[in-house]
């Protein structure tokens, strides 16, 4: 990496029982809102972010340098974010890839060595989950997992604004996107799935749901009223679908009726 400034060798080991939280979801299912929450609660995303954008004008919450890792990856696999094809398990664990996943391990060990409770976001992660698995195992860290949903019509009107993508298409990638991830949760050890519409309407609930779920600090209430009361603003969710709503394609169906159960349980 280009920024470690001494080959890649970092100052300070990790911490002793740090924890790295994953934040996991299809694109526009609102994981930014989510990471922003997990700050009550002392997750750190780093000091080198994304800036807001038109799109998304309270931030991204996403680390540069693991967009760029993403990014690298996409080209060297021949996908764009929004490619509907598949990226088998092979294809990020073999020889090939073994400098993304030193590159991965790095970055973990940057993290890790600045706050010993840590976060990492990215609807790529959805894609790329088995990568930093792999990149975790020699890692003295805790890692857990916040699933992000929402309702896929939802996810579609908002890309076919943003990126003009069709429905039809939308819904094919939401597919491709979380049906592997909810197979992988049961892999994930310590994991909690989330829907943004209900962190919406009572942030406060939510985000206890999701603290309790991750045994993470308790945030004090000023944060939490600044969060609930300030960040998130309702006149921002502009594609609110009922969670009912028939999706009309059975396959779409039952993933999205599992991710709803997940999310209230």
């Amino acid at each position: 990496m280009s920024d470690t400034g001494d080959g890649g060798r970092l100052e300070q080991a990790p911490r002793r029982h740090a924890r790295l939280i994953f934040v996991v979801g299809m694109h526009r299912s609102g994981t930014s809102a989510v990471a922003r929450g997990l700050q009550t609660a002392g997750v750190s995303f780093g000091n080198d972010l994304l800036p807001p954008a038109p799109d998304n004008p309270k931030g991204f919450y996403e680390d540069r340098h693991v967009l760029d890792l993403h990014e690298r990856l996409l080209d060297h696999l021949n996908l764009k974010w929004y490619s509907l094809a598949s990226v088998p398990e092979h294809a990020l664990l073999g020889s090939i890839s073994q400098s993304f996943r030193r590159e991965a391990a790095l970055l973990v060990e940057r993290k890790l060595s600045s706050s010993s409770l840590a976060g990492i976001k990215d609807p790529r992660l959805c894609l790329f989950h088995p990568l930093w698995q792999s990149a975790l195992r020699d890692q003295n860290s805790d890692v857990s997992y916040v699933l992000v949903v929402r309702h896929p019509f939802s996810i579609a009107e908002s890309l076919a604004k943003r990126n003009q993508i069709e429905r039809v298409y939308t819904m094919a990638l939401w597919l491709a996107h979380m049906a592997p991830l909810l197979e992988a949760q049961r892999r994930f050890g310590q994991s909690v799935v989330t829907d943004y519409d209900l962190l919406m309407d009572n942030p406060r609930h939510e985000l206890e749901r999701i603290r309790r779920a991750l045994h993470l600090p308790a945030p004090p209430e000023a944060d939490v009223s600044i969060f609930a009361d300030i960040f998130l603003d309702r006149r921002l969710r502009h594609h609110a679908r009922p969670r009912d709503e028939d999706l009309r394609d059975s396959a779409a169906q039952n993933l999205w009726d599992a991710l709803r159960r997940a999310a209230t349980a």
